[in-house]
């Protein structure tokens, strides 16, 4: 699968690795084959309308979600990361 470098200028020294899950190999990509999900996300208006509802809001933070994600063994191999040294 195709991955790049992303750079921010506002952070120098930042690297990150971005695959491209989209990229075809004989008219199939990742993407296409990975199931979806429920829609899981919550819209402003009705998170902000909830506030109303209760005195108690709790917040959580996502940083780094992707890795921490479990997948089943039969399925790793599918989403592994190849690195070669140049």
């Amino acid at each position: 699968m195709p991955h790049f470098c992303v750079t921010n200028v506002k952070k120098p020294g930042n690297h990150k690795i971005v695959s491209d899950g989209e990229s075809k190999y004989k008219e199939t990509s990742l993407n296409a084959n990975l199931l979806q999900g429920p829609d899981c996300t919550n819209s402003l208006a009705k998170v902000l309308l909830r506030f109303r509802e209760v005195n108690i809001a709790l917040v959580a933070d996502i940083k780094g979600m992707f890795l921490q994600v479990s997948v089943a063994g039969k399925d790793q191999d599918s989403i592994r990361f190849l690195w070669w040294e140049f």
